[in-house]
């Protein structure tokens, strides 16, 4: 990223996706999940969460009319789905963007930060993720726990510097890691 060749992570829009540990969210209840995005027009789902009962338990997608869209579903296995309403993404394409989500507990909603700056709150249905083993990925939509991909759901771009918390940061923190992580921002040579 910012002219360090390899550093991020390319996805082709096709088939290219990362497996994540599904204990970064599974079951819980309070957390953050923060990366920098260069997206592509065009491009889908970005982070997919599945069970063995529910596919798309957690699921963000970049939505048609330039806006992020946020799939959950609550214990029983109703859906719900959020479209963020203030935060356009079409500037967003072919740059990179600083995205933070954060959820405070289990009947909170999702903070969304861009930037380092508070955007947006959207809901999230009540309860923790519940994640399989096998069953978070980078990059797509998967329609059963670590498989059913299909074209068109896929994200097409980079990623980089994935983080996921086991608590919620603060608004204070969130700009703090930007600004660590920033274009500019000395981060010390490379090793």
């Amino acid at each position: 990223r910012y002219g360090k060749t390899g550093k991020a992570y390319g996805f082709n829009g096709m088939n290219s996706r990362i497996r994540i540990n599904d204990l970064a969210l599974n079951g819980k209840n309070t957390f953050s999940l923060s990366m920098w995005l260069k997206t592509l027009p065009g491009s889908a789902h970005f982070i997919s969460g599945a069970n063995t009962v529910r596919t798309n338990e957690f699921l963000l997608t970049f939505h048609s009319l330039s806006r992020l869209q946020f799939l959950t579903k609550d214990p029983s296995g109703n859906a719900t789905i959020f479209t963020t309403t203030s935060t356009n993404t079409s500037s967003w394409f072919g740059n990179w963007v600083h995205l933070t989500m954060t959820r405070v507990n289990s009947s909170s909603g999702m903070e969304v930060f861009v930037d380092g700056r508070f955007a947006e709150l959207f809901g999230m249905a009540s309860g923790a993720p519940q994640i399989d083993s096998n069953g978070l990925w980078l990059g797509g939509d998967q329609d059963s726990v670590g498989g059913g991909w299909q074209a068109g759901q896929f994200f097409e771009g980079s990623i980089d510097e994935v983080r996921i918390y086991d608590r919620a940061l603060s608004a204070s923190e969130v700009a703090n890691l930007y600004e660590l992580e920033r274009p500019g921002a000395f981060n010390g040579p490379d090793l």
